[in-house]
């Protein structure tokens, strides 16, 4: 069932002012302006939200899982000096998921995720050699 509370307006409204952030980020943001929330309350609001795909979750195999209010497929890119997740400009390739494995295995649907540095990253590090 889904449901539009307060808190799922507030975790929108964060995932809008953020761009990509992790849960404990959207936590920090809401409880600002409402310190009566809980983590639990955020935490699991997620949960939902990602179970009624009103958003994605951004796993990260290095750190915490991100999330995103943009929920059609697109490709993602983390900046490996400032941590930053953002779009990659990048169309999606559909092709991509009708590969099958020798081994039987059938694709529904892939994500990537793009490690390297950001823009800003990238002109600390040329300035600083």
């Amino acid at each position: 069932m889904k449901r539009n509370t307060f808190q799922k307006a507030m975790i929108h409204e964060a995932l809008h002012t953020l761009h990509h952030p992790t849960a404990d980020d959207i936590y920090a943001h809401i409880i600002l302006k409402y310190p009566q929330i809980s983590k639990g309350t955020v935490y699991r609001n997620l949960s939902q939200m990602v179970a009624e795909g009103q958003i994605l979750q951004l796993k990260m195999p290095d750190g915490p899982d991100h999330f995103d209010h943009t929920t059609y497929h697109h490709y993602h890119c983390k900046c490996t000096a400032c941590g930053r997740v953002f779009d990659m400009d990048l169309p999606y390739q559909n092709e991509l998921n009708l590969i099958r494995g020798a081994d039987g295995f059938i694709t529904h649907n892939h994500t990537l995720l793009f490690n390297g540095l950001c823009a800003d990253c990238n002109n600390k590090q040329q300035m600083e050699d």
